[in-house]
């Protein structure tokens, strides 16, 4: 069974010991906004900075700030959405009405003019754990000074609980992006993919990114003394098609089942009134 632990901490690889590595340990450093962690838990006086985790013989980020790195998923989707980088702007949290915020959006600018030819918009999404408290375990053991890479600790990954608060997200910004005429891209890896396809049944989404809203699936990879972002593949759908899966592609519980079980726990609550009346 593949182990489960830390495999990069403070934006280096816990088996790498450069002075760079040490430094920002040390200085609770993360090199991916050249600023000091930001992440807390209660069950360490220091920031919680696992930046990503060896699950089930995957490499799963588990930052949003860990997608930031050498700006890859900007440059990426920019060349994708307008098959250049020249005359680009992003910016940050942007509000949309009282759906919510995009993470970042790309405008394209006319050369030399402020006036918006285009824009993108970009959404991160990362692993999000359970039983994180052996997470953090994992995390005191190695800024100890142990050797974790081959243990295993045992935390989970809670993929249902991502898709359950993200999903609105995808079909309310979606629904507004496909009126809009232009693209949404959802950054994230793709285990977390796998699930939300898998779990919601959507068979109308299909590889590549020929419709408006985009699944950019990248992978964490070892290249030397550091983990890279590499972008996998694209998956992209229509808010037509999700609904439509989403209304005829779901299984439904046998109702005749659902009633036995109900039958069951009816007679048990009866024979406890009975019991409790009678005493």
């Amino acid at each position: 069974m593949a182990n489960k632990t830390a495999i990069e901490v403070f934006g280096h690889p816990v088996d790498v010991q450069s002075r760079q590595a040490k430094a920002d340990r040390a200085a609770r450093r993360c090199r991916y906004i050249a600023a000091q962690c930001a992440k807390r838990s209660r069950l360490i006086p220091y920031p919680m900075g696992v930046c990503a985790v060896s699950y089930q013989g995957d490499n799963i980020a588990l930052c949003p700030k860990r997608f930031l790195e050498s700006e890859t998923v900007f440059r990426d989707t920019s060349a994708t959405a307008f098959g250049t980088m020249d005359n680009l702007i992003r910016f940050e949290q942007v509000k949309l009405g009282q759906i919510g915020s995009f993470d970042f959006v790309i405008v394209k600018h006319k050369p030399l003019k402020p006036e918006i030819e285009d824009f993108i918009a970009v959404e991160f999404q990362t692993g999000q754990t359970t039983g994180t408290g052996k997470l953090v375990e994992s995390l005191k053991d190695f800024m100890a000074g142990q050797d974790t890479r081959n243990r295993s600790y045992n935390f989970g990954m809670n993929f249902y609980d991502i898709w359950k608060r993200e999903f609105t997200q995808i079909l309310f910004k979606g629904l507004a992006m496909e009126r809009w005429g232009t693209k949404i891209f959802w950054i994230m890896q793709t285990p977390i993919f796998n699930f939300l396809h898998e779990k919601y049944h959507l068979k109308s989404l299909k590889r590549g990114d020929s419709e408006r809203t985009v699944f950019a699936l990248y992978d964490l990879k070892r290249d030397g003394s550091s983990f890279h972002l590499a972008l996998n593949e694209y998956w992209s759908g229509t808010m037509d098609g999700i609904f439509h899966d989403l209304q005829h592609g779901q299984p439904v519980p046998s109702k005749t089942e659902f009633l036995k079980k109900l039958q069951t726990r009816v007679a048990a609550e009866m024979r406890l009134r009975l019991r409790v009346e009678s005493t």
